[in-house]
């Protein structure tokens, strides 16, 4: 006498879950979320330099608003009229 065995095939991998339909507002906060964070990031990093460093008088790292003035000098000249000035040209 012989024995047939049958076998079953297990669920295949590539076989996903139903998918949760995604609602509009909950689009819309993920995109905007997507969005805003790049840009968010480096102004709450600008604002935290800011307040941490603006107002003391001897610090090894100047304010955020000293270095944007030394780089427009460096970029565009005008500022300090030095031999540095628009030399980023």
């Amino acid at each position: 006498m012989t024995t047939v065995a049958e076998t079953v095939a297990p669920p295949s991998a590539s076989a996903k879950p139903a998918a949760r339909p995604v609602s509009r507002g909950n689009l819309f906060w993920t995109r905007l979320r997507d969005s805003l964070l790049p840009v968010l990031v480096p102004v709450a990093a600008l604002v935290i330099w800011h307040v941490s460093i603006y107002g003391r008088q001897f610090n090894l790292i100047p304010p955020p608003s000293d270095v944007a003035l030394a780089l427009y000098d460096l970029a565009f000249g005008g500022v300090y009229e030095d031999t540095f000035s628009q030399t980023l040209r």
